[in-house]
C-alpha cells in the first residue's frame, strides 16, 4: 500500500433534503471515506449557497468540504462510489499541495475570510452613506 496523501474534497448536496436527511447524507459520505481507508482531518460546512448554474433543476446546493488522508490508489474507487450517492449533485477531490500543511492553509483562509468580511462591511457602510446623502 502506498503512502497516504492529504486530499481536499468538496461535495454539493441536494438543497431540498431537510436537516435530518442532509446529516444522514454527510454520515454516509463519511462512512464511504472510511471504507476506502480515508481518515478525515477537518471538515467545513458552508451550508446552502447559490450555484453558479442550475444543476438538475436546483439553483442552490449544500456545500461541504472535507480534508482527509488516503492512499492514492484508492481515490478512483472513492470517486466512483461518490457518483453513486444520490444526495450528492457534484463532487471534486483534489490532492493537497505537499509544501503546505493543513494548519497553515486553514489559518491563512481564516485571515482572508476576516479581511473579506471587513471589506464587505466597509462597502456596505459606504453604500449606506451614499444613500443617506441622497435623501
Amino acid at each position: 500500500m502506498s503512502e497516504k496523501q492529504l486530499y481536499e474534497m468538496m461535495v454539493i448536496i441536494k438543497p431540498d433534503l431537510g436537516e435530518k436527511k442532509t446529516k444522514e447524507a454527510l454520515a454516509t459520505l463519511q462512512s464511504t471515506l472510511e471504507e476506502h481507508g480515508g481518515e478525515t482531518s477537518h471538515t467545513d460546512d458552508w451550508g446552502k449557497r447559490r450555484l453558479a448554474y442550475t444543476i438538475s433543476g436546483h439553483e442552490e446546493g449544500y456545500y461541504h468540504i472535507s480534508y482527509f488522508t488516503m492512499p492514492g490508489e484508492k481515490i478512483a474507487a472513492l470517486e466512483h462510489d461518490l457518483k453513486l450517492l444520490q444526495p450528492i449533485m457534484r463532487h471534486i477531490v483534489l490532492k493537497f499541495p505537499k509544501n503546505l500543511t493543513l494548519e497553515e492553509y486553514l489559518e491563512e483562509t481564516g485571515r482572508i475570510s476576516s479581511i473579506q468580511a471587513t471589506l464587505e462591511a466597509e462597502e456596505e457602510k459606504i453604500k449606506e452613506e451614499k444613500k443617506s446623502k441622497r435623501r
